[in-house]
């Protein structure tokens, strides 16, 4: 059992996103990996001295606190030097997104598209549901008819992101569009700057009866 569950959560993933339009990287093996030292150490035959343990523990202790000791050398060096991915604005950007829906709407936000919306979905109070890049395609359970219900907001900071937004904001004469300059502090340290685009577009009907806030 442990064995096909482990195969079946390497293999079904690689098996399905040709058929689904989604693009892998090695991040969803992740969730896998823990059943692999089980499934070693599982048979009767397969004995490990105490020694090799204490040393082990010891090394992965070791490791631990290596990893302790560097994390804020690390983390100055991503605040100096940026990321690639804007990570370290994640948190202020969604802040931001969350405020400007809520001056404009008494209702929860349900959707984000654009640039990074996961960032927006794992840190907002409302944890809407993400479309990247305004792809339907990706995030299926997210529809037209709720885009127009519900509202969504868009983020961007890239400029093919940009045009897209501007063509849905043109479409909805009730958006609103602003653009923003944020900075994160570190350790008393400003450190750079980034621009984004960010949209609100309300819902353009009252909800419905049934209508529940997630």
């Amino acid at each position: 059992m442990l064995i096909v569950l482990l195969a079946g959560a390497l293999l079904l993933p690689a098996l399905s996103a040709p058929f689904l339009g989604v693009e892998l990287s090695s991040l969803w093996t992740m969730q896998s990996w823990f059943l692999l030292p089980i499934i070693l150490l599982a048979p009767q035959t397969a004995v490990v001295p105490r020694s090799r343990a204490v040393g082990l523990a010891g090394l992965v202790f070791a490791i631990t606190v290596i990893a302790l000791l560097a994390a804020p050398i690390v983390a100055w060096t991503k605040h100096v030097n940026g990321t690639k991915h804007e990570e370290a604005f994640y948190r202020l950007i969604s802040d931001e997104i969350a405020r400007e829906w809520h001056r404009h709407s008494d209702r929860p936000l349900t959707i984000v598209m654009g640039d990074y919306p996961e960032a927006v979905t794992f840190y907002s109070s409302d944890h809407p549901d993400s479309v990247p890049d305004f792809n339907l395609s990706v995030a299926p359970w997210v529809t037209p008819e709720r885009l127009e219900r519900e509202g969504y907001a868009v983020l961007c900071n890239q400029p093919y992101c940009i045009s897209k937004a501007s063509s849905r904001v043109a479409a909805a004469p009730q958006a609103i569009q602003r653009e923003i300059e944020l900075s994160r502090r570190y350790l008393g340290h400003q450190g750079p700057s980034a621009r984004f685009f960010i949209a609100i577009i309300p819902p353009s009907a009252p909800p419905n009866v049934g209508d529940v806030p997630k």
